[in-house]
């Protein structure tokens, strides 16, 4: 396995065995895309988003990985009581995974996007906000 489904892997073992606010199975995947019925349970996916790497050293090199953790479920748009609600699991979950460690993975930055997609909100109902979380894993170039 890649290095960084490794660490995409890693933080879905650790939000689907801890507990949070409102109860879910995070699932690993390459795209988070579910229909509107699916979406009437909170789903939460972890994916792998962008890799940069660096030299550190003649051999040694340094991945900079960055994986998305999507929040999303169909919610009651003219009220914001249910979208306030998720916006409180994104935040939980980011500060879970930023007091977290895993494997060779170092935590280093989360950034939450909020809605992620307006459009989503207000034609579909769908909330969805998105946790950039961006690890570093040092590696030897054979």
């Amino acid at each position: 396995m890649s290095r960084a489904a490794l660490v995409a892997e890693g933080i879905k073992n650790l939000l689907t065995g801890s507990s949070f606010s409102h109860d879910f199975t995070a699932v690993r995947k390459y795209k988070a895309l579910y229909t509107l019925k699916e979406l009437k349970t909170l789903r939460v996916t972890v994916m792998t988003s962008l890799i940069e790497t660096q030299q550190i050293s003649r051999s040694g090199r340094l991945d900079i990985i960055t994986s998305g953790v999507v929040v999303q479920k169909n919610v009651d748009h003219s009220d914001n009581e249910e979208a306030d609600s998720m916006l409180s699991l994104l935040e939980e979950i980011s500060e879970f995974i930023s007091e977290s460690s895993y494997g060779s993975a170092n935590w280093m930055e989360n950034t939450i996007v909020i809605p992620f997609d307006a459009d989503d909100l207000t034609q579909e109902r769908v909330f969805t906000g998105v946790i950039q979380v961006k690890h570093q894993v040092a590696w030897i170039k054979d």
